[in-house]
């Protein structure tokens, strides 16, 4: 190829690039060479550079003024919140009392044996353990409870123990005042009933009474002062 050629070359070349027909963008957008061509970088597309956003975030110090204020609440908090949960004293004795009701119910009518509810006045002691008759046998087969039935798992005890601070001002089975007796007991049946029975004790923090209902045999608990 002369001179001549390469010169009708680099002229078509031009006029193309002119005509809007390039690949790589409009002519005027495109840098040139002093020849009237295409920079060779933008021979295939225009590069653009990638802008960068700024994401707003937290320092070092913001997080750990912002721990540290976590950390002085917890502190000022927990021991209030641990003596809120923790049980004891009068509000122990008031939840024991009706975990034990609620506890020889449930296990009155799962097993179907008639539960008693022991309180005795030595200790302050409560239990919850099958009815006895009179000679101290277990009454699971006499009387009306000796029909046959099924198998059913033996109910399991439960016991507490009332703190020494706490005084009982009235104890009543059966509508019959039992302040003087050692021991007291109430009974559960199986049908869900129960006996009367109603207690108020007391202590320097306030005054508590637990009842039951006979017909259902649910507890009830009752803020005196």
């Amino acid at each position: 190829m002369n001179l001549r050629d390469f010169h009708a070359v680099l002229t078509w070349s031009s006029d193309f690039s002119r005509s809007g027909r390039y690949e790589c963008g409009t002519p005027n957008s495109l840098p040139r060479t002093s020849e009237g061509l295409p920079h060779p970088r933008q021979r295939r597309g225009a590069v653009r550079t990638p802008r960068t956003t700024h994401v707003p975030g937290f320092t070092l110090i913001e997080l750990m003024v912002v721990v540290g204020i976590l950390s002085i609440v917890l502190a000022m908090g927990i021991p209030s919140i641990a003596r809120a949960l923790k049980k004891e004293g009068l509000r122990k004795g008031e939840s024991d009392l009706m975990e034990a009701c609620s506890h020889a119910r449930a296990q009155s009518i799962l097993s179907g044996l008639p539960m008693e509810l022991a309180i005795r006045a030595q200790g302050g002691q409560i239990s919850v353990e099958p009815l006895k008759n009179m000679d101290g046998h277990n009454s699971s087969t006499a009387g009306e409870f000796s029909e046959v039935t099924p198998p059913r798992p033996p109910p399991k005890s439960f016991s507490a123990t009332l703190d020494d601070d706490i005084a009982i001002r009235v104890l009543a089975v059966n509508f019959k005042d039992q302040m003087e007796f050692p021991e007291v007991r109430v009974r559960f049946f199986p049908n869900g009933t129960s006996d009367e029975f109603t207690i108020m004790f007391f202590s320097a923090q306030g005054e508590r009474k637990v009842s039951l209902d006979v017909v259902t045999g649910l507890a009830n608990s009752q803020i005196i002062r």
